[in-house]
């Protein structure tokens, strides 16, 4: 695809509209780097062999609080994507009703795809008996297992992401990570290492507030800064794990809770808020599917599997069209394990 550089007209975009577009094309940027160019969005198979090619791991119990963080889970998935509930029910709608649903959920998709993959992780973590319960524990703990992860989710980010030259990707990747995002028809991976690198540029901004406030960061003559010293951001530089893609979906939902959503009211383009909605809505069933596969070896697939049957026969009078993208990661489940001969018992 050629590089679609800015127009005039993109050029006299305002600041908030300028954001969302530039994040709707890194969010589409790595779903393509995930698909590989492939149209079929279901990669889902050949991410859950990954995850099984670790081993069966000796069964652990789903105690009760896990089960119900899992649920949680699922719970907050269906929220995000109620509009496949609300356009089911509605037959064929207005391309204007689904733009404009588009539009309102926007702001609110960040932080339900973020905490269907948080009580996820939970419920993963309480398992195998190293139990995560806050944010950070969460992230240091994907970080940790983010090696060998399927796609985007298996690459992290370390260095200073003013300085690409000392940008470092594991595993290694190469291409630009410093044109503008508003540009598209650049390869998949620079989209997936310039949203790292931004992210990792938000992860310091966040912590340079801390540090400002801290009592014990003085300047010589004892009074405190007013603006970060080069020692200070080399502090927190040094502090920073490697950043993953779940920095990313964390970093979304907490600019949106806490600091701006104009840009989710902007004048962003239908094709823009589109990308938008289905990126985010692929990082959601993508990290769900590793995190449900990784549960699936440790507590028996067959208990999965049943698990995830008793909570959707609960849902009573919930269509089948918004539990689509759940069934599919259930059956990917199952016949990747078919497929690699695990026995589910």
């Amino acid at each position: 695809m050629p590089i679609l550089r800015l127009n005039t007209q993109q050029e006299h975009l305002d600041a908030n509209t300028a954001k969302f577009i530039s994040i709707s094309n890194l969010l589409a940027g790595i779903q393509d780097f995930a698909q590989g160019g492939n149209l079929d969005p279901n990669i889902n198979i050949e991410s859950a062999r990954k995850i099984f090619a670790r081993g069966i791991q000796p069964v652990r119990t789903l105690t009760p609080h896990a089960k119900r963080m899992l649920r949680i889970s699922w719970h907050t998935e269906l929220a995000a994507r109620i509009l496949d509930n609300v356009l089911a029910a509605s037959g064929v709608p207005d391309p204007d009703l689904l733009t404009t649903l588009r539009r309102v959920s926007a702001q609110t998709l960040p932080v339900q795809v973020y905490y269907a993959i948080f009580n996820s992780s939970r419920c993963f973590t309480l398992v195998i008996g190293s139990p995560c319960s806050t944010h950070s524990q969460v992230h240091r703990d994907f970080g940790n297992r983010a090696r060998g992860a399927p796609g985007p989710w298996g690459v992290t980010l370390k260095g200073d992401p003013e300085d690409t030259s000392s940008c470092i990707f594991t595993p290694v990747m190469s291409g630009d990570i410093s044109f503008n995002p508003m540009e598209r028809g650049h390869p998949p991976n620079e989209y997936l290492g310039l949203a790292l690198r931004m992210t990792r540029r938000w992860q310091i901004e966040f912590r340079r507030v801390g540090w400002l406030k801290d009592p014990n960061n003085r300047s010589s003559k004892g009074e405190p800064y007013k603006v970060l010293p080069k020692r200070g951001r080399d502090e927190i530089l040094n502090r920073l794990r490697p950043t993953t893609l779940l920095d990313l979906v964390y970093e979304l939902r907490r600019r949106t809770n806490y600091e701006s959503a104009d840009e989710y009211g902007s004048d962003a383009d239908d094709a823009a808020v589109a990308r938008f909605h289905g990126g985010l809505l692929y990082l959601l069933d993508s990290c769900l599917l590793i995190y449900e596969a990784d549960l699936a070896r440790y507590i028996g697939i067959s208990t999965y599997l049943e698990t995830a049957r008793e909570w959707r026969n609960s849902l009573g009078r919930i269509n089948g069209h918004a539990l689509r993208a759940f069934d599919a990661r259930n059956l990917a489940i199952q016949e990747a394990a078919s497929a690699m001969s695990i026995s589910i018992r």
